[in-house]
């Protein structure tokens, strides 16, 4: 057995409620420090306050959701640098593992990554009194496009995400660039994520088959049994899941002065920006790093 000395050293970060473009900003940040060696890699828990819709990196927010509308209802949006599709981020807590791309947790390739990371949420979820496990493979009955909005993040599974009794629990996106790794994951706590469609650019038939695909194939702790919803309790279960899965020694550890400085300002200039979330028909969101910004 591995004692806390042979244990990898990895920082543990659970944050209050921020909004979707100071998220970002903090993950985009953290990577920067775990590349330049400034900061051990990082699981890091947090929540969003205002209530936001984040999207794949690949996605035209202009055209996944009515903008507008959105905004009225006091919702944020941002984009996020990992892939996948449209999340309301409402009652779930959000997970980020951040480490080099040679670490082992990320060797392997992307699928052995998230079953990694998986199977250590899934002894956390566990712990928290919900019969979850992996699901063993894609669900390819499900359309992956809607003629107008993309399907939202939770109407597929994948192989290796969570799930309960068939139905999706967690949904995670993750990206690799310069020597980085970075997963995101929605752990749903409630159904509040199923209000999503509302939002969507879609006829009121294909908004009602995304409602119903939705209730039909998601579930929630909740609604799965759980025992707790306070989110201190449900971050630390989670983070004790994947320690003791992965072996890891977590170590709690707040931002310093200059990474909440540099995560201000990568907020401000990049994603509360136009030119990231809602840039012009034909133009792409640039990848600039870090340094190009602030």
């Amino acid at each position: 057995m591995l004692t806390p000395l042979d244990r990898p050293r990895w920082r543990l970060l659970v944050t209050a409620p921020l909004s979707g473009a100071v998220n970002m900003a903090c993950d985009e940040v953290l990577g920067e420090c775990v590349l330049n060696g400034s900061s051990a890699p990082v699981i890091r828990f947090f929540q969003w306050r205002p209530h936001t819709i984040s999207f794949g990196y690949s996605q035209r927010i202009a055209n996944e959701v009515d903008v507008e509308k959105v905004s009225d209802a006091g919702i944020g949006i941002v984009r996020r640098i990992t892939g996948g599709r449209a999340v309301l981020h409402a009652d779930e807590i959000t997970y980020s593992v951040i480490c080099r791309e040679d670490d082992p947790i990320a060797s392997g390739g992307i699928t052995a990554t998230y079953t990694r990371i998986s199977e250590g949420l899934t002894v956390g979820i566990r712990a928290l009194g919900v019969d979850a496990e992996l699901a063993h493979a894609s669900d390819a009955n499900v359309p992956l496009r809607d003629r107008e909005a993309t399907m939202p993040c939770f109407g597929s599974t994948a192989r290796a995400e969570i799930v309960v009794d068939g139905k999706k629990l967690v949904g995670s996106a993750q990206h690799r660039m310069h020597g980085l790794m970075i997963q995101h994951g929605s752990i749903l706590v409630g159904p509040a994520h199923r209000d999503v469609v509302h939002f969507l650019n879609a006829s009121d038939v294909a908004r009602e088959r995304f409602e119903r695909l939705l209730a039909k194939s998601t579930t929630s702790i909740d609604e799965s049994g759980g025992r707790y919803r306070d989110y201190p309790h449900i971050a630390s279960t989670l983070a004790d899941g994947i320690r003791r899965k992965l072996g890891l020694d977590l170590v709690q550890q707040p931002l310093s002065a200059q990474e909440a400085d540099d995560i201000e300002l990568l907020a401000k200039k990049k994603y509360t920006a136009d030119w990231w979330n809602l840039p012009k028909p034909g133009e792409k969101p640039r990848r600039l790093a870090l340094r190009e910004i602030i």
